[in-house]
């Protein structure tokens, strides 16, 4: 938004939750617009029943965060899994996960 010169100030209203759930409900009773994964929606967009708008060169980042029991940190599938995303993305592993 900055590049465009816009900011989030320039939004009417803005409600921000963590209920996926409800704000795809929202969108589909016609109350408002999301910004979501689109894997979230895929199947509504290809029904034809939401509509999809892709902004030109826009590049969005979210940073996840991997959580599990700390009992599970010997756990080798569980050490398995986590090597495989760091591999997936280029990054070297680290030596422990504990």
């Amino acid at each position: 938004m900055v590049q465009a010169g816009r900011s989030i100030d320039d939004f009417k209203g803005i409600i921000m939750h963590d209920d996926l759930h409800l704000t795809i409900q929202t969108v589909l009773s016609g109350r408002g617009v999301a910004f979501v994964s689109k894997s979230l929606v895929n199947d509504y967009i290809h029904d034809g029943t939401l509509k999809e708008h892709v902004v030109k060169d826009f590049c969005c980042t979210r940073f996840r965060t991997i959580v599990y029991k700390r009992k599970q940190s010997e756990n080798p599938i569980l050490i398995d899994f986590m090597n495989y995303i760091y591999l997936a993305f280029g990054l070297q592993p680290p030596a422990s996960f504990s």
